[in-house]
């Protein structure tokens, strides 16, 4: 009784099998096919003898013209094509549509842009005059517009943060300031990393508030971290290292640090003169710093050496 495994069969049995399904091939594939498809199938199959090692059954298959095979194998790709076709032509009406979408909200854009712009600088020019009620109206105001803006330009959010928290600080409204500081300070850094110019700013900013309400050891911290940042980003004779050294001197000021405290900024001066110059106006802050330091703790002869520079830099200024 003959078995029905596949593995019992004969190995001459299943070669002379294939090779009669073989030479029915071509006979059947005329009366349906067209010459190309049927070409097709006869190098598949050669093909498949050549790789299964049945080369005297290759005979079988009849002969393909090679200056055509390029061309018949190229049609086994023809449904993959389409459906590439099908998806790009998707993706282009997609693109198309957004395009539309995109330009017809620039004009939105625009005018929700100038409108923050607007309550912006409204709310510049009330903290100028000390209208700190009115401004506070004001801000909110300029968060409700950044929010309509924000999703076009996430750079305007950022903006309303920092700049509203940076007017807070200099009018010495140090709580309002702080919140604000910190959620610019962590969108900068989701944003764009710690790299970018504005974190830095920030930090020595936020490190100002910090150390203005007493937190010296979290202001020391902020600080430290921006001017770590500056020295590897631009060398350690940059005036913007200077800057950072300059922040980190009144931080010690404030804490009663004095000795570091003139260490840094006398640093800072020195490093801003030898990049700038001595006449440059941004020694301008670290010299009446010093100066109040040295009148602070009682030295004259210092004192008045900062006060012959500044007298010296502003009569500069003048000419």
């Amino acid at each position: 009784m003959a078995s029905n495994a596949i593995g019992s069969a004969d190995p001459c049995q299943a070669e002379e099998a294939a090779c009669l399904t073989v030479r029915d091939v071509p006979r059947v594939a005329e009366g349906v096919l067209a010459p190309e498809a049927r070409a097709g199938i006869m190098i598949d199959l050669r093909l498949f003898f050549l790789e299964n090692g049945f080369s005297s059954e290759v005979c079988c298959v009849g002969h393909v013209d090679p200056r055509r095979v390029h061309v018949i194998r190229n049609l086994n790709f023809l449904p993959w094509l389409l459906a590439l076709a099908a998806r790009l032509g998707v993706a282009l009406v997609f693109l198309m549509l957004l395009a539309s979408q995109l330009f017809a909200s620039s004009e939105e854009f625009r005018g929700r842009r100038d409108a923050w712009v607007e309550q912006f600088e409204t709310f510049k020019e009330l903290m100028s005059e000390k209208r700190y009620a009115e401004a506070h109206k004001v801000a909110k105001r300029v968060f409700e517009e950044a929010q309509q803006v924000s999703p076009y330009d996430s750079e305007t959010m950022i903006a309303s943060l920092g700049g509203i928290g940076l007017e807070y600080y200099k009018h010495g409204i140090y709580y309002e300031a702080e919140p604000l500081l910190e959620k610019a300070l962590k969108d900068v850094e989701k944003l764009w990393g710690k790299q970018h110019e504005l974190y830095t700013g920030l930090l020595e900013t936020l490190g100002g508030v910090r150390g203005r309400l007493g937190r010296y050891d979290e202001a020391e911290v902020l600080l430290k971290e921006a001017h770590a940042i500056e020295e590897a980003a631009y060398g350690p004779d940059h005036p913007r290292v200077a800057m950072s050294l300059f922040n980190l001197g009144v931080v010690y000021d404030w804490r009663g640090q004095y000795k570091e405290a003139i260490e840094l900024i006398e640093k800072s001066i020195t490093i801003t003169e030898n990049a700038l110059g001595r006449d440059e106006p941004n020694l301008v802050k670290p010299l009446r710093a010093l100066l109040d330091l040295y009148n602070r703790l009682n030295q004259p002869t210092k004192a008045r050496e900062c006060q012959e520079r500044l007298s010296h830099l502003r009569s500069e200024r003048q000419r």
